[in-house]
């Protein structure tokens, strides 16, 4: 193994290593909007539930 072949080897490894990096940042980035958005709809929806209940006050 040559040196030229231990240099594309360690180019090849570390691109297939940013690429795993980045495809789970993006799912884990994701899953956080996911959540993010879920949370907001709850607060959203006990708002709106408790105007519904001062109405009657």
């Amino acid at each position: 193994m040559n040196l030229f072949e231990y240099i594309g080897l360690v180019a090849v490894i570390t691109i297939a290593i940013r690429a795993v990096k980045a495809i789970s940042i993006e799912c884990y980035r994701k899953k956080a909007i996911r959540n993010w958005a879920h949370e907001q709809r709850q607060i959203d929806r006990k708002k709106t539930q408790n105007r519904e209940e001062w109405r009657w006050y």
